[in-house]
Order: structure tokens, then sequence, then C-alpha cells
């Protein structure tokens, strides 16, 4: 008998998980394929866990964590200047991935229209679907900088459209949508009575005093705004799966009581290493700055390999180079460049269509280790014919 169901076997394995697998028996590979820091989590965040582990911290918490995390999010940057009650406003998850879950699970219903612009981190796609929602792309393209815009947005609806996905600073692209631009889609949510999920993960990792804006801080859209984040960007913890949420009392309700049957909760000792950041925002800024100076060296180093351009990211901490010049489907490209230069990339269009003709490489990683990877690079593309700019 076939125990799985429909919507568990059309989910397919992640295209960078494969290209990661299939470089791990390799020697002599630089990874610039995962959004994954390099930097160690803080000394002080690894403190507060094991103090809270030995002081016997072990049991379960409150279904939507610790009350004291809850007050920390909420009096932080993350909240965007906003009063989010900590009690019924703010939720805490495992990772960023477990809050949009939980928030497109109870939300949704089978064929309800979900918006989702593209090009953007492919796990949004696969959790609409296994919701059983209708994805709609709001396609961007290049020349307007990957930007999305109110008239792309309605462009996108359609009658049944319920949630709006956004995600600035973006992954793959680094795009960080201006408070104009975002009050103009928060108008066409208002007039359309959407819901939006704004992943905010890469929020403490803007650059060149662009300026930083939240959706939820337009008028009339706290009410109708679900802010996600989480520790892993900001402070190197990937592994210790600490997300949260920040939104409409009933929403951040049913995902508490949806978590319970899920999770349970987030580790405990990891909540409290999680306090301990969001109470020390410095070994955020610190770390901006590392990855800033990663930034330019590996823009710079890509716009001087001839058949590639790449323009400089606001935020992130990736580069998405467009290698249309080369005229070869994305996904060939970086398995050649991963079997002849031994540097693994991603391309474009695991990220959507519009992904299409470009590579994102994370520069979260060493100087040294992009410096070698663009030598590489420069090296495998001068075999490549490519058409002149």
């Amino acid at each position: 008998m076939e125990w799985i169901n429909t919507r568990a076997g059309q989910m397919q394995k992640s295209p960078i998980r494969k290209l990661f697998d299939r470089a791990s028996g390799m020697r002599d590979v630089i990874h610039l394929e995962m959004g994954e820091p390099d930097l160690p989590t803080p000394a002080g965040a690894v403190e507060a866990a094991d103090r809270a582990a030995r002081d016997g911290k072990t049991h379960y918490t409150a279904n939507n964590g610790i009350p004291s995390l809850r007050r920390a999010i909420a009096a932080s940057p993350f909240a965007n200047g906003l009063s989010y009650d900590p009690e019924t406003e703010v939720i805490v998850t495992v990772g960023a991935i477990n809050a949009l879950a939980l928030a497109l699970m109870c939300t949704i219903e089978p064929g309800e229209g979900i918006l989702v612009q593209d090009p953007v981190w492919l796990d949004y796609f696969e959790l609409a679907k296994f919701v059983g929602g209708e994805v709609r792309h709001i396609r961007t393209v290049p020349e307007e900088g990957f930007r999305v815009s109110a008239e792309r947005v309605r462009q996108a609806l359609t009658p049944n459209s319920r949630v709006l996905m956004l995600n600035t600073p973006g992954n793959p692209t680094g795009v960080v949508l201006s408070r104009p631009e975002l009050e103009e889609i928060a108008r066409v949510a208002v007039e359309h009575d959407l819901l939006v999920v704004c992943d905010e993960v890469y929020r403490t990792l803007i650059y060149d005093g662009v300026p930083s804006a939240s959706i939820a801080e337009c008028p009339g859209m706290k009410e109708r705004t679900l802010v996600v984040n989480s520790v892993s960007k900001a402070f190197a913890m990937t592994g210790w799966r600490v997300g949260f949420a920040m939104g409409p009392a009933k929403l951040i309700a049913k995902m508490t009581q949806l978590q319970e049957y899920l999770n349970a909760c987030v580790a405990t000792p990891c909540q409290y290493a999680a306090q301990w950041a969001v109470e020390h925002f410095e070994a955020a800024d610190a770390m901006r700055e590392i990855y800033d100076a990663r930034r330019k060296v590996m823009v710079a180093g890509l716009n001087s390999i001839p058949g590639i351009r790449c323009a400089m990211p606001a935020g992130a901490f990736y580069a998405f180079a467009d290698v249309r010049a080369f005229g070869m489907e994305t996904r060939i490209l970086c398995e050649r460049i991963l079997e002849e230069a031994r540097v693994v990339c991603t391309p474009g269009s695991c990220f959507g269509s519009c992904g299409e003709g470009f590579i994102r490489f994370s520069y979260a990683n060493s100087i040294e280790n992009i410096e070698e990877a663009i030598r590489r690079l420069r090296t495998f593309a001068a075999r490549l014919p490519h058409a002149e700019f």
C-alpha cells in the first residue's frame, strides 16, 4: 500500500540541498550555496543556554515561548518600533520557517490564493503548495532590480487571493524595499483585504545606510501583518532553531494552539540563548560589519570576470549575479562550476522562473575562501564563450 499522500508526494528536494549533497563527496570544495553563517554563535548566547540547562531549565515551556524572551522580542529592534503585547501578540517558534508554516496552516483554505514574490526563497513555494494554496507568482525583472511593486502585486491578484508573502531584505536578490514602495503595496493589501506575512530574517543585514522599513509600520498594516524573524542569520544561530512572529492576537493564538500539537515548544535552553542575543544587538552589528567587507570583495570579484555582472546587494548576504551572457541554463552552469571549479553556488531558477539567468553566491564565508572561489570562477569562465554586454 502507498502511505504517502498526494501533497507530500509532490514535494521536491531542495535543489540547494541536492548540490550540497553532491559536493559532500568531493574534495577541496568551496561552499557559496548555503544561507549558513560561518561565524560562531556569540559566547554570551552559548553561556546563557549552558547556564539555563545547569539550572534545570530543561522542561516544557509555554507553547508560545518563555515570557522573558517574548518580552525581549517585543522591546527589541525586531519589533520595528511598534507596540506588541508579549502575552498575546508574540510567539516563539522552531525557526522562522516554522512561523511561516504555522501562519499558512492557520489561514489558508484549500484553493485560496497565496501571492509570492519571484525570485524568492524556494521554501515559500513548497509551503504554499503543501497547505493547499494556489500559488501566484509576483513576477519581478532584473531591469527593475527585482523590486516588488504595488503594480506587480496587482497583476498577480485573483478574486481568491488571501495572503501576500514578502521578503525584505530579499533572498536571493539582496533587495531592500523602501518605505514608499511598502506603503504602495500596503494600500493594495488593505484594498483587497490581504494578510501580509513579512519575512524579515535579514533585517539586521542592511548596508550603506540604506533606510530600513517594515510594511507593518505602514498605515492600517499592523493589524493585518505577521512579521516573521529569527536569531538564525542575525546572530549566527541557525542550528539553535529559534524564530518568532509578531502579529494580530487572534492569529498568534491559533498559531500557538497549532504549535502545541506540532512542536509543543522550542527547546528551553535555546530560548534562553535567544533571549541573550535579542538583548545584545551589538553582536548582530559586529557581524554585519564582517559581512559588509565580504560583500564588497565578492561583488568586485564577480564583476572582474568576463561574462558576469553583479549589482551590489543592499541587504542579506547573497550576491545575485547575472550570467545570461553565457547562454546556458543556470542549473547546468552551476553543475559545471561544481565539477570543474569545485565551487558550489545556487542556480537562480531555484528561486522561481524569474531567477533564471542568475546565480546566487553566498558571502557568508571567509574573504580567503571568497577570493579563492573568484580565482577558480575566473579560470572556469575563461573557457566558456560569452556574449558581450
